[in-house]
């Protein structure tokens, strides 16, 4: 497994971790194609980590990397199976930021720190509250005051019920003391879609996708929420500091 730390640490991908079902043989790997569980939909953040890590891996290890996606349940069911996979090191699972949350929402079929081990953390990104472009907004401040002006109307897009677009929406409600719908998809493909069709009026996603969508005017970026500083224009202002109650 020295092999694919090393050929990740030359990689730049985005939000997440990688993972493998514990013990792994120490002899020659890889011998065989291995799978990468990406456990959300195609065309999301997580879906081109795995498969740009997936084309990394075969160029740098001669074997193939092959992405199989398994959404549900905010990344729950791919995770899980990912855990039930013969621990030899030929099924990898992308691990986002919900992986720490999941056990205080669901009631888990495994073990989330002695049944799977972690390889790599491949990157930290911000999550971006982005706007459908026909919404009066530009700031979480006017957000907020057009959702308390319209109390349990506002509705926000996630990549699926308890995961991390979720709860990050659900905690800027509850701290900006709004009342929003949830509209759950089963992952950030179909979420950013149906914001950029004007089906959903909010969503927070991670950095490459919210930025990709401003530059193309398809949705206005009212903020963010990080803990390192954003260099990109269109990213806005952070959300702690448009509205000091939720900082």
């Amino acid at each position: 497994m020295r092999k694919v730390r090393a050929a990740l640490s030359c990689a730049l991908v985005a939000t997440a971790a990688l993972a493998v079902c514990p013990p792994v043989s120490a002899q020659q790997y890889p011998t065989k194609p291995v799978k990468i569980v990406v456990p959300f939909t195609s065309g999301g953040n997580a879906d081109v980590i795995g498969r740009f890590i997936a084309q990394q891996l075969t160029t740098a290890l001669g074997q193939q990397f092959i992405v199989e996606n398994r959404p549900g349940a905010g990344g729950l069911l791919g995770t899980e199976a990912g855990v039930k996979s013969p621990p030899d090191g030929y099924t990898l699972t992308i691990i986002g930021g919900a992986y720490a949350i999941s056990p205080s929402i669901y009631k888990l079929r495994f073990d989330p720190v002695s049944d799977i081990t972690p390889i790599i953390e491949i990157l930290q990104t911000p999550l971006l509250m982005v706007v459908h472009p026909s919404m009066p907004v530009t700031t979480a401040r006017d957000l907020i005051a057009l959702a308390k002006a319209n109390s349990g109307k506002l509705n926000f897009a996630s990549g699926g019920q308890g995961s991390l677009t979720h709860i990050a929406a659900e905690l800027f409600a509850s701290m900006a003391e709004i009342k929003m719908i949830h509209v759950p998809y089963k992952g950030g493909g179909a979420a950013i879609t149906d914001l950029v069709a004007g089906r959903t009026g909010l969503y927070f996603c991670q950095l490459a996708v919210a930025l990709s969508a401003a530059l193309q005017g398809l949705g206005n970026v009212c903020g963010f929420i990080l803990a390192f500083a954003i260099r990109a224009r269109c990213a806005g202002p952070s959300i702690c500091k448009q509205y000091r109650p939720i900082d």
